[in-house]
């Protein structure tokens, strides 16, 4: 009885991350699907504790169509440190996104954002915030609440 006990939180745990890393997997798989992307996820995740930790969503191919939108639910990964978006075709960012609360690097250069969404500031750990090259008239005033943040990169804008 005394072994079930022992072994039977652990067999839980090892279930959770597991279901963890296929949840967070199914949230790209669902970002490429929604764009017509056939990218090789394997390249272009980060896994510790098997939680995604950094999504690389550069388009690497920039004489195709990359990304357009980006699905509420990628504000799921919650232990995402790192995104990159460079080079695809963003207008918007939505604001689920500013649910991963770890996120230290965001890099957008070269997309079409018009406008960021207010809820930028509850990044509190950001660092760098990469803004090249997009459609930019003006920053939220809550980009100044950003004390972590020590990078940012806005030059190409409007």
């Amino acid at each position: 009885m005394k072994k079930t006990a022992i072994i039977l939180p652990v067999i839980l745990a090892l279930f959770m991350q597991v279901q963890a890393n296929s949840y967070d997997r199914s949230i790209v798989e669902s970002i490429l699907e929604k764009n017509d992307l056939n990218w090789n996820i394997d390249e272009r995740i980060t896994v510790e504790g098997n939680r995604i930790v950094a999504l690389d969503l550069d388009n690497k191919d920039i004489s195709n169509p990359g990304i357009y939108q980006l699905p509420a639910e990628i504000g799921n990964l919650t232990e995402l440190r790192v995104l990159t978006l460079n080079d695809n075709d963003l207008t918007q960012l939505p604001k689920e996104l500013f649910n991963a609360k770890k996120l230290v690097t965001l890099e957008v250069k070269n997309n079409n954002l018009l406008v960021l969404p207010n809820e930028l500031k509850t990044l509190k750990r950001l660092q760098e915030l990469d803004l090249r090259n997009n459609e930019l008239i003006e920053l939220p005033s809550q980009v100044g609440q950003l004390k972590s943040l020590v990078k940012l990169q806005l030059w190409g804008n409007e």
